[in-house]
C-alpha cells in the first residue's frame, strides 16, 4: 500500500534541545526504513499558544491532500516511532486504505475517544470533508482546546465516513503525552 507519512514542526524557541531530538529520531527511523514522508518547518507567529498551534493541524493535512496524491498518516513529530522495520508498520496499517478515516483509540469504550497524534486519511472526498469540517471547527473555537477536541467535534458531526478506531500498538508508536502537557505551559 503506498502512502505518505506527514508531520510538522514549529518550535517558537528555535528547536529547543529537547525537540531538536525528537525531530531528528523521528526522521532517522522514517530515513532508516526508507519510508515516503513530508515535513514541514510552517511559518507561524511567534506569538501564536500552543493551543493555537495545534489547530494548524488539519490545515496542513489538507495542504499535503491537495499536494499529494495517496494516502496520509499523520503522527506527531514528538512521538517516539518504536517500529522495526517498513514491514511492520506496513502490517499495522494494512487495512486502512478500505476507510476514509483512522485512528487509534485511547479508550476502547468510546469511539469517540481517540488520540489525534496518529491518524489516517484516504484520498477521499468523504476525508476532505472530514478535514474541512475540522478546519471550521478550529477557526471557530476561541477556547483552550487544540486540534484533538476540535477533530472529534468535527468526526461527530460527519456522516458518511468509513472509519476504523483501533487501540494504540505500543510497538509501533508511544504518544508522549507528558511532553505536550509540558508544551502547554510555556
Amino acid at each position: 500500500m503506498k502512502y505518505k507519512i506527514i508531520s510538522f514542526y514549529f518550535d517558537k524557541f528555535q528547536l529547543t534541545p529537547t525537540y531538536r531530538k525528537a525531530y531528528e529520531r523521528f526522521v532517522s527511523v522514517l530515513d532508516r526504513e526508507g519510508l515516503d514522508y513530508y515535513i514541514e518547518n510552517p511559518k507561524l507567529s511567534k506569538e501564536l499558544s500552543y493551543f493555537e498551534i495545534t489547530k494548524y493541524k488539519p490545515k496542513f493535512i489538507k495542504k499535503c491532500m491537495d499536494n499529494f496524491d495517496c494516502p496520509l498518516i499523520w503522527i506527531d513529530i514528538d512521538s517516539i516511532l518504536k517500529f522495526k522495520s517498513k514491514q511492520q508498520l506496513d502490517e499495522e496499517i494494512v487495512n486502512f486504505n478500505k476507510f476514509d478515516f483512522c485512528a487509534t483509540s485511547i479508550n476502547a469504550s468510546s469511539p469517540y475517544f481517540f488520540w489525534s497524534g496518529f491518524l489516517y486519511f484516504n484520498n477521499t472526498w468523504q476525508a476532505k470533508s472530514l478535514i474541512n469540517k475540522w478546519i471550521q471547527h478550529c477557526n471557530n473555537s476561541e477556547s483552550k482546546h487544540g486540534d484533538h477536541s476540535r477533530l472529534i467535534e468535527a468526526f461527530k458531526d460527519s456522516k458518511g465516513v468509513s472509519t476504523y478506531i483501533k487501540p494504540l500498538n505500543p510497538k509501533i508508536l508511544d504518544c508522549v503525552i507528558s511532553k505536550h502537557v509540558d508544551k502547554r505551559n510555556k
